[in-house]
């Protein structure tokens, strides 16, 4: 069992660079000691003995690998720091959480003192603090088996709580912090929590700190180990300055950095740079003169002191505002005095002044304003009558009120008094579009025009759009609709009036895309406007007749009529084949392009196949479709047509002997299907762009997932009615590939790359932006249908899969060889350019990924194999327990070298003929070794497959086992693989094992890969181009021998 605990560690220098500290404690350690005797070497830092491995804590996260805060554990760094505990002479003694849990006493005679203790944890600066935070808090929602959690734990979740609220209640000011060593001052801008609104609890708080949360120090070698008392108030600022800065820096983000530099810099230095360094998420220092920096630090310090509060001797009364709506032009901010103990009771100014025998709060009254204007500056005005009673206010000033002065006022002690409506919520401008079918014009592609009306709304009035244009041009934020006062967001409505304003310049015309946009996006983007403001007003469309249904169509909120299987179709489809092959007719109706994304083995191929029998059965004259494909599937595509659809005629352009000029166009117009590859795509583009196809279908559609490559422009030139993308796998790492495929099955849907980018990529993939998401997923809903196989809704009769983490540890010849290629990798990584860099970080990678797989591997010596790899020695203890239960096995490696290796040495441990399926064979040898496997009984029970060409599009479902000898870090790549076996026509249970070298960068980056999937699981970095963008000390972390992790091994 575990107990977690944490610490805030408050470095010197008032906190300039402090961390998290994260560790636990095994009770199991203190329930059976060792029997080691502890050093008592007078002087000598001892290891906290029941302190757990930091593999052991890390091995908690597994239970959480779906989470996106995962990824911080990944760069967490390992770290020792110094306890100061109640010990005995020999040992500290265990925390309350494990005593509870253990029946090992605390003999009452012990003497106890405080002892300082070196731990083994993980650390976490500032930054990746505030993204493991939510991770934290799920776990004490629901902790793993065998876990407990240290008081100092359920600390850190209370004080994390208190700091949301602060940011909540936007309880934060903008500061510059201070910093001196010796004769050097610095500054650094940053946002600092407001605690008087607090303050009454911070004490308490402090008091409430565990002991263990504070007494902790980071470990460094040699250092004199004095204990001081901690301050634990100056600690929990520490923490609540800390917090509060990142939080608000990384909420600030999303703002346009060029326009806000762009304000800055017309204000002068050092103002302007304080302001920029406050929006970004450095720490860098203030760029100042030392005079201008510190002028600056004290004006700030008066500021944040506030305007000032009503004086408190005084508690009798106390001044309140009162705002009134206006009667006509001008708002009213009136003035009064309200008695303390009757704050129901109202005493309007100007009796104030006309009591001559009650100077004293005459006076009160006249202090209070002066302390108001400091806070709202329209109450000066009225200071300059002799009795001021109120100030009138335009509806700009009044909006001003009470956004931003009516808070500060409470706070300063006034009382304020606001309509009842304010802040119930902002009414949102609605536009309400009606759609129909222009006469004559069918609706055919995302281009095709219907006619279209729109007109604005706010609540239930309308509001022309000469109104609509005196908001805009006023930015009013309040407006008076049916006599009632609403609050607007201008830049909603400035949005609201650009869409009414195109409308004019379209002649009342719209197109099917925008429409569809507008229907599954309410609040979204159109890339057909040129306004991308986040502010857009909601919009409602209503269509009539035939455009109605083929909107409600798209969306999801009717269902087609469900064809029935193409007569000449030689086999049965499956219901949900039945539904993808109607799917695709009905895209294919309106001349939009659909990508097909079903999960692997769900049979796309069939259901490609019964649409173009489809085709060919309902439509007269059709042009030849384009199949491109990998070369290593040509076959397969050949196959199963023939078997289930014999009347279609199939020509496949692939070879050294492939037709050319007229000869190809004559033999492809007179054929039903035409087979290529995507190199030949981009080899024969002239000559594949002579010809209109009726279709161009990709099979594993991701080939085309870079936009700029040379084959993906050639491929979106060919001209064709209907387009059609098969694809397990829409995206691998990034959302520019969804964009790339989707730009070639409806160019311009999702707006240009930099738009896309901007509204959709960085906002998901770095802000983690969930409404985002969940618009992306809306929008591209109508052209992309996937359905997985762990769906029993979807397919009931296919079996489990099981997914297993083999670690294997190095041997000690693997671990020597590990750290030489650090040692001799490093330092030229370290003195290299930029331009040699990323090319000698690939070299050592590979270096490091072939130590783990084999020394033979790395030495290339052709030496012995037997008893030199970890991996090598579990794969043949598995295969022997394979082979005694008569199952069958594929095994994958990326490196061919590898796989020959693994062939000789199981063809002499099992005779018998190992295939390896590698990219040098030609496809009849490809095709050979797998129908060999696939049909004869008598074959090897094991397969040798590259990961590249046996990955994709061949059906091995007589394997039942999978082995991944080594990893090629992209989890869409490896499920390709690992979907050979598991597939309809699988009866068995599927074993799949991943081997892993602890204490290795395999075992960091199988966090990565397990963190990756969530982009593409969520919406529907190649390999390691990651690792390039990582400082040299972040890289040593990753690739760093952990032997302390290897010892239980």
């Amino acid at each position: 069992m575990l107990i977690l605990h944490t610490a805030w560690i408050k470095e010197k220098n008032n906190g300039a660079i402090p961390w998290l500290f994260l560790w636990a404690e095994s009770r199991e350690k203190f329930a059976n000691p060792s029997g080691k005797k502890l050093s008592n070497t007078k002087g000598k830092l001892r290891l906290h003995p029941f302190a757990a491995p930091i593999r052991d804590l890390l091995n908690l996260f597994d239970n959480y690998l779906g989470e996106r805060s995962t990824s911080v554990i990944s760069h967490s760094l390992a770290t020792e720091a110094v306890l100061f505990c109640p010990s005995s002479l020999a040992s500290p003694l265990p925390s309350p959480q494990c005593l509870t849990h253990c029946a090992a006493p605390i003999a009452e005679t012990t003497t106890i003192t405080l002892c300082p203790w070196k731990l083994h944890g993980l650390s976490f600066p500032a930054s990746e603090t505030a993204a493991l935070l939510p991770l934290l808090v799920k776990i004490a929602a629901a902790p793993p088996p065998n876990v407990l959690l240290g008081s100092d734990f359920t600390y850190l979740l209370t004080i994390t709580v208190l700091t949301k609220r602060l940011i909540l209640e936007q309880n934060y000011v903008p500061g510059l912090v201070k910093y001196t060593h010796r004769t050097t001052a610095w500054y650094q801008a940053c946002w600092q929590p407001y605690l008087k609104e607090i303050d009454d609890i911070i004490a308490p708080i402090a008091l409430a700190m565990p002991e263990s949360f504070c007494h902790i120090n980071k470990f460094i070698p040699h250092a004199d180990l004095h204990y001081l008392r901690p301050d634990k108030k100056q600690i929990l600022a520490s923490f609540f300055n800390t917090m509060v800065n990142n939080f608000v820096k990384t909420a600030l983000i999303d703002y346009d950095e060029e326009q806000l530099k762009a304000n800055y810099n017309r204000l002068p230095p050092p103002l302007s740079s304080w302001l920029q360094l406050l929006t970004q998420s450095n720490n860098l220092c203030l760029q100042a003169r030392p005079q201008q920096a510190e002028q600056l630090y004290l004006s700030l310090l008066h500021w944040q002191q506030g305007p000032g509060t009503v004086p408190k001797q005084k508690k009798s009364f106390r001044t309140c505002l009162r705002l009134e709506e206006p009667a006509t032009a001008y708002w009213r901010l009136n003035f009064f005095i309200q008695p303390a103990d009757d704050l129901s009771l109202l005493i309007p100014a100007d009796a104030i002044w006309a009591d001559q025998e009650n100077s004293g709060l005459q006076q009160q009254l006249l202090r209070d304003l002066a302390v108001a204007s400091k806070i709202f500056s329209p109450v000066a005005t009225a200071l300059r009558e002799p009795c001021p009673t109120g100030v009138d206010l335009t509806t700009d000033a009044a909006y001003t009120f009470l956004d931003e002065s009516t808070a500060i006022c409470k706070q300063a002690g006034f009382g304020v008094i606001i309509p009842n409506w304010w802040r119930k919520k902002i009414n949102p401008i609605k536009l309400i579009l009606e759609a129909e079918e222009v006469p004559g014009n069918s609706l055919l592609g995302l281009s095709s025009l219907a006619a279209y009306n729109l007109e604005a709304v706010i609540g239930d009035q309308q509001i022309s759009l000469a109104e609509l244009e005196t908001i805009v041009a006023h930015k009013l934020p309040l407006v008076q609709m049916a006599g009632r006062w609403l609050e607007i967001s201008p830049e909603q409505a400035a949005a609201a009036l650009t869409m009414l304003q195109h409308k004019n310049n379209t002649n009342g015309l719209i197109s099917l895309g925008s429409l569809l946009h507008y229907s599954t996006n309410s609040d979204g983007f159109d890339p057909d406007e040129r306004a991308e403001s986040d502010a857009s007003p909601l919009i409602t469309v209503k269509a009539t007749g035939h455009l109605q249904t083929v909107l409600q169509c798209l969306t999801g909120q009717q269902t087609f009529p469900e064809l029935t299987a193409p007569s000449t179709f030689q086999g049965t489809l499956r219901p949900y084949q039945l539904r993808g092959m109607t799917w695709l007719s009905f895209l294919r109706s309106l001349g939009l392009g659909a990508c097909l994304a079903d999960d692997m083995g769900l049979g796309k191929t069939i259901q490609i196949i019964a649409y173009l029998l489809h085709n060919k059965q309902t439509e007269d004259r059709l042009a030849p479709s384009l199949i491109i494909c990998p070369t290593s599937v040509i076959s397969n595509w050949r196959r199963e047509i023939a078997k289930f659809a014999p009347t279609l005629t199939c020509m496949v352009h692939h070879g050294s002997n492939r037709l050319s000029g007229d000869n190809f166009i004559q033999a492809a117009q007179a054929t039903t299907v035409v087979i290529s590859t995507y190199a030949l795509a981009l080899r024969d583009e002239e000559l594949l762009s002579t010809l209109t196809w009726d279709n161009v279908i990709l099979d594993e559609a991701q080939n085309i997932k870079n936009a700029v490559t040379k084959q993906t422009i050639s491929i979106n030139k060919l001209n064709s009615n209907c387009r059609i993308a098969l694809t397990g796998t829409p995206v691998e790492n990034r959302l520019s590939e969804l964009w790339s495929i989707l730009h070639f099955l409806n160019p311009g849907y999702l707006g240009t790359p930099d738009q896309f980018k901007k509204h959709y990529a960085t906002p998901i993939e770095q802000n983690g932006d969930l409404k985002r998401q969940q618009t992306l997923q809306r929008i591209i809903k109508p052209f992309l249908l996937r359905r997985l196989k762990t769906d029993k809704t979807i397919i009931s009769d296919l079996p489990e899969k099981q997914e297993t983490k083999i670690y294997c540890p190095l041997t000690q010849e693997q671990a020597t060889l590990y750290a030489a290629v650090l040692e001799d990798m490093l330092p030229q990584i370290e003195a290299a350019s930029v331009f040699t860099r990323k090319a000698l970080i690939a070299a050592t990678l590979t270096k490091l990924k072939q130590v783990c797989n084999h020394p033979a591997h790395f030495l290339k010596d052709g030496s012995s194999l037997d008893n030199r790899s970890g991996k090598l020695t579990r794969l043949r203890e598995m295969l022997e327990e394979l082979q005694g239960e008569n199952r069958r096995a594929l095994i994958f490696t990326q490196y061919t070298q590898m796989g020959e290796l693994l062939r000789q040495y199981l063809e002499r441990l099992f005779p018998v003929a190992v295939p390896f399926l590698h990219g040098g064979l030609s496809q009849n040898e490809r095709d050979q070794l797998v129908t060999t496997f696939r049909d004869d009984p008598a074959a090897p029970p094991f397969f040798l497959l590259s990961l590249k060409a046996g990955g994709v599009g061949i059906n091995l479902t007589s394997a039942d086992t999978v082995f991944h000898f080594d990893r090629w870090w992209n989890p869409a790549v490896e499920n390709q693989a690992t979907d050979r076996a598991f597939r309809i026509g699988q009866t068995k249970n599927v074993q799949v094992y991943k081997f892993i070298c602890p204490g290795t960068l395999e075992e960091r980056i199988d966090t990565m890969i397990e963190n990756k999937k969530s982009l593409a699981e969520n919406i529907i970095g190649t390999g390691e181009s990651w690792l390039n963008e990582l400082s040299t000390p972040e890289l040593k972390n990753i690739l760093a021998l952990r032997e302390a992790e290897l010892e239980g091994d």
